[in-house]
């Protein structure tokens, strides 16, 4: 009887021990590997927007406002997410970005609206040559989030060998060359990405 006390004992310190390490331990990184593409977020901030305008769309350096398409809206209401992303190819071959590089990102906001308003990519772009990699900040303008809310955005990447034959695809299915029903009949299956889920841990 009192081996088995000990024995229960002994598993209780070590359940609460390895309890405590989780707790203490790091945050998970925002990371994700699949079929040799790693996608990482290496740093996730959220930055001042500062004004250009007066609320009448008058040009005002020192301004409150700021233009988000043909809304003007308040600069203190909103922030720019800026993501460091670093895409790292493991495989033997290259692999290309899309033609029109924010076709593979999608931020999804607190409210669970997605969006794909992302400034130009300048360096997520083109072909990625085996064993390399590439980084570069993308950033999107969003609602200043609350503390609760900065813990609700999940940046995806659709992983897919973005061919000539997908852009080509693509933009004509973008014109209306290709139906619906041609897509889901002939492309469909080619060209549907797998998504890289990555949870952002905003600072």
């Amino acid at each position: 009887m009192k081996k088995l006390s000990l024995s229960l004992l002994a598993l209780v310190l070590v359940l609460c021990l390895s309890t405590s390490a989780f707790a203490a331990g790091k945050p998970s990184p925002m990371k994700v590997t699949k079929d040799g593409i790693t996608v990482e977020v290496l740093s996730a901030t959220l930055e001042e927007i500062m004004g250009d305008r007066t609320k009448d769309n008058f040009s005002d350096k020192n301004g409150e406002y700021f233009a988000i398409g043909s809304n003007i809206v308040k600069a203190s209401d909103y922030r720019k997410l800026a993501l460091k992303v670093r895409y790292f190819n493991d495989r033997k071959t290259a692999i290309s970005f899309p033609s029109m590089s924010v076709v593979a990102w999608t931020l999804t906001l607190p409210n669970g609206v997605k969006t794909k308003q992302f400034d130009k990519f300048e360096k997520l772009v083109g072909t990625v040559d085996s064993k390399s990699k590439v980084e570069e900040t993308i950033s999107i303008v969003v609602k200043k989030p609350s503390d609760k809310e900065k813990q609700k955005y999940v940046l995806t990447y659709g992983l897919l060998n973005y061919t000539e034959e997908f852009n080509k695809v693509l933009k004509d299915y973008m014109l209306g060359a290709i139906t619906p029903k041609d897509w889901a009949k002939k492309y469909e299956k080619k060209f549907t990405p797998i998504d890289m889920v990555i949870k952002l841990q905003i600072k």
